[in-house]
């Protein structure tokens, strides 16, 4: 709880805003499938009431500790898209990137967050190579 509240004002709503998202994104990706989902999620709206800017490798970090104190499990496919979602709603364009291993001998997949040229997160193994792109413009209010 001290750490919650030492974060700035903004980042204490990206952390609801986050769990909210999870939670959504933890069921459009299982159930109707990843695709549907995906798509679903991009469109959740992202507008935060005050414009402000926070990095997008700190959005990716707050995704990773909500998600690690959620009750149950969630995927890299879903803290990517909740990140990249929350990226673009504060902190400008990116990307949401699935790659895999050339050659492995059963398919494997990861899913992280490109922003300005960076990767936010989930990281990625080194020799992993994108597959797929979606690309998630600034959401950010005027």
């Amino acid at each position: 709880m001290a750490r919650f509240a030492r974060l700035s004002r903004a980042e204490r709503g990206l952390v609801l805003r986050a769990t909210a998202l999870l939670a959504v994104a933890s069921c459009v990706v299982r159930w109707p499938g990843p695709g549907w989902g995906l798509r679903q999620l991009t469109r959740i709206s992202g507008v935060q009431r005050a414009p402000t800017t926070i990095a997008p490798a700190r959005v990716a970090w707050i995704v990773e500790a909500v998600a690690a104190r959620l009750p149950w499990s969630t995927t890299c496919l879903v803290r990517a898209a909740v990140s990249a979602r929350l990226i673009a709603s504060v902190g400008g364009a990116c990307e949401l990137v699935i790659g895999t291993e050339p050659g492995a001998p059963a398919f494997a997949a990861h899913a992280w967050v490109v922003a300005s040229g960076e990767v936010a997160g989930p990281v990625p193994e080194a020799h992993l190579v994108p597959v797929a792109r979606w690309a998630l413009p600034d959401s950010r209010p005027a």
